[in-house]
């Protein structure tokens, strides 16, 4: 049975410093620390859970999971984000995506793809050596295949078992999970919904993510902006670690950035 050694979550937008003051670099030193913590966990693997903003999956993908297993990505480069090497752990991506596929998700492994700023942007604190194998695994929001905070929450149930079951007992793994909080993308003024965001960064800490299962995604868009749908991206985590509380290590609102910023640390056991 492999171990969980990490779960984090985090925003996974950093723009202009100058356009947000302090807030910035409060974003900055909080995503430090949270990549900070999946490095001392010493993990031999990272999961990333994020989404595409298509610049590999257009709107006619009409899965709502995808799981990267290539060897090797290069990263996409959008905003400025280096373009090196990261590795990639195709064993466990296979494995992962023939156990989802088992469990009845609908589930396709890529065999190449370019990490975007969602996968990437965490991962320059997580892993900035790039030397540990990453598993991107997309969670589509684009379009009509996206999945439900209830699907979401059941895929990070199979991830858990996955681990525990079918990977080597040595084997340790970290999960990051991406994206959110309140985010309107393509809106002009929207600003952000600051209470939105800490009654969700409050329930997470809390261990009661769950409550968060059964909220239909027109809701989470309405309150939180087609961006805000990315927080089902963070259930995947706290399902894959069942009544784990969390830190709240960084919550900013940041309009300039369109965006409620937020990042977390579960505690595990």
């Amino acid at each position: 049975m492999a171990e969980i050694v990490a779960a984090v979550a985090t925003s996974h937008i950093l723009m202009s410093p100058d356009s947000a003051g302090e807030r910035a670099w409060r974003v900055f030193t909080g995503m430090r620390a949270v990549g900070q913590a999946v490095q001392s966990a010493k993990p031999d693997v990272i999961v990333v859970l994020s989404n595409d903003h298509l610049f590999n999956f257009d709107l006619e993908v009409d899965v709502p999971f995808l799981v990267g297993a290539a060897e090797q990505y290069t990263p996409f480069g959008d905003m400025d984000i280096p373009q090196h090497p990261v590795a990639g752990h195709r064993d466990f991506a296979l494995g992962f995506a023939t156990h989802a596929q088992a469990a009845g998700f609908a589930v396709i492994a890529l065999d190449h793809h370019r990490p975007d700023h969602g996968t990437m942007i965490p991962l320059l604190f997580a892993n900035p050596e790039n030397t540990i194998p990453v598993v991107p695994v997309y969670i589509n929001l684009a379009n009509n295949a996206a999945p439900s905070a209830d699907d979401c929450w059941r895929l990070g149930e199979a991830l858990r078992q996955f681990i525990q079951d079918q990977r080597p007992a040595d084997e340790r793994v970290a999960i990051i999970a991406t994206g959110g909080l309140s985010h309107w993308v393509g809106y002009d003024g929207k600003g952000v919904n600051e209470e939105f965001d800490c009654r969700f960064l409050n329930d997470m800490a809390s261990g009661k993510a769950e409550l968060w299962r059964v909220k239909p995604s027109e809701d989470i868009e309405w309150q939180a902006g087609n961006g805000g749908l990315e927080i089902v991206n963070w259930l995947i985590l706290a399902a894959s670690v069942p009544g784990a509380r969390g830190e709240i290590v960084y919550y900013e609102p940041v309009p300039e950035w369109m965006t409620g910023m937020g990042g977390m640390i579960m505690k595990l056991s």
